[in-house]
């Protein structure tokens, strides 16, 4: 059996981080939009579909400290379904526990170039040290044995 997500999509809002006396928590939205032309008109169209994202330990800090509103990333999970009762009725939601994260383009706080939103701002002399940052905070997230 396989319980896989594979998502590359853009923030729709801050993470929201939480300090729990288990670890670390943060949830976030993430936006995926398909494109495709309407046969009927011939019009391109576009389909924007929204998932819950939630990460865990290394990962939430990781949100928390690099993640904004609009940040284009692709995260690796696996899904999970979560049941509660509300004024005596069951609710249920479904997330991506996100396993695996890649921001692409720059981080908080940096430019991005002109005409293309995507791309991260060019390295510049001092300016590599939220890569550094970074890889040092995925380096962590390697399990030992």
């Amino acid at each position: 059996m396989v319980n896989r997500v594979t998502l590359t999509g853009h923030l729709g809002a801050d993470p929201d981080v939480k300090d729990l006396s288990a670890g670390v928590v943060a949830n976030c939205r993430l936006a995926t939009t398909d494109y495709y032309k309407d046969r009927a008109t011939g019009n391109l169209k576009e389909a924007t579909e929204w998932h819950r994202l939630v990460f865990f330990g290394r990962h939430a800090e990781i949100a928390r400290d690099f993640l904004a509103k609009g940040s284009r990333i692709y995260i690796d999970g696996r899904l999970r379904t979560r049941k509660w009762t509300s004024n005596g009725l069951d609710r249920y939601t479904t997330e991506v526990v996100v396993e695996a994260l890649e921001m692409i383009g720059a981080p908080r706080g940096y430019a991005q170039p002109e005409g293309n939103p995507d791309a991260g701002a060019p390295p510049q002399a001092g300016d590599d040290e939220w890569m550094r940052a970074y890889d040092e905070a995925e380096a962590s997230q390697v399990p030992s044995k």
